[in-house]
């Protein structure tokens, strides 16, 4: 009888044994569940890791690490002025260039649900270079860069809330209306009456705006060009285009946004 035990207890410690993942690369003992070796990243092939049991928390932790260049350009673009963006971008460009493979190795493998993160962590990294291209041009004053940046700080907000939403799980169609909403924050609109009235100007035919935020019948949008000698201020005697210091922003209507721009798709 004791020799029995003593048997299944062996046979027990080596079945255990034959199941622990080690690393290729660094050699770091893995847990029985570890898609990816926790020391060093690299995808643990032909142990345990290949079983579909492993954690969704790790999963997900290992992508926000891999995407970490990302999201560390944007706290720094929020802290920093635009020149100072520009000349760092390519520092943070090879951080993110180093982790790519290793993205595209968790896609192969990941669920519905991660694939759709790692979608829009893309997304951010896309429009945080469109920033870089927009800072580095030599076409508009900095108004027009400062412009960019405030419309495309409430994008990338927008955007981290679909991440953290994905995160707990939301619905396919709860997902559909956020995309729907997060493409009418992306478009950059033109005027197509004679003008558009944002908070006492008249911005003319032709002049580029964004929109802020949504309301349940307004928008707040912000112009994204240069002034213009067509740009006219009415009922302020106050103020000038050549004094202003901030882009030309303000409320207006859903409906006047519809009638007066290329919008017709906002509700």
């Amino acid at each position: 009888m004791k020799k029995t035990m003593l048997l299944v207890t062996l046979a027990l410690l080596l079945a255990s044994s034959s199941f622990a993942a080690f690393c290729s690369k660094c050699g770091y003992k893995a847990g029985d569940e570890s898609v990816f070796c926790s020391k060093c990243g690299t995808k643990l092939d032909g142990s345990a890791a290949n079983d579909s049991k492993h954690s969704e928390t790790d999963t997900l932790a290992l992508i926000d690490d891999k995407f970490s260049p990302v999201n560390d350009f944007e706290i720094f673009v929020y802290s920093s002025n635009y020149l100072t963006c520009v000349a760092k971008f390519p520092e943070f460009q090879i951080l993110f260039n180093k982790n790519i493979k290793d993205i595209e190795e968790i896609e192969k493998t990941a669920g519905k649900r991660d694939k759709q993160i790692i979608a829009y962590y893309y997304r951010k990294w896309e429009i945080l270079k469109t920033l870089q291209d927009v800072w580095s041009s030599n076409i508009g004053t900095n108004i027009r860069k400062q412009a960019y940046m405030v419309k495309f700080a409430g994008v990338l907000k927008y955007i981290n809330e679909i991440i953290a939403k994905l995160k707990v799980g939301i619905s396919d169609p709860d997902l559909k209306a956020l995309e729907t909403k997060l493409n009418v924050l992306l478009k950059v609109y033109k005027v197509t009456s004679r003008y558009i009235l944002v908070n006492d100007f008249r911005l003319p035919k032709q002049q580029e705006i964004g929109i802020e935020e949504i309301q349940e019948d307004k928008v707040k949008v912000i112009h994204l060009g240069d002034w213009f000698e067509s740009v006219v201020l009415t009922g302020s005697v106050e103020t000038s285009v050549e004094n202003l210091t901030s882009p030309i922003s303000g409320w207006v209507s859903k409906e006047e946004f519809k009638k007066r721009t290329d919008g017709a798709e906002l509700d």
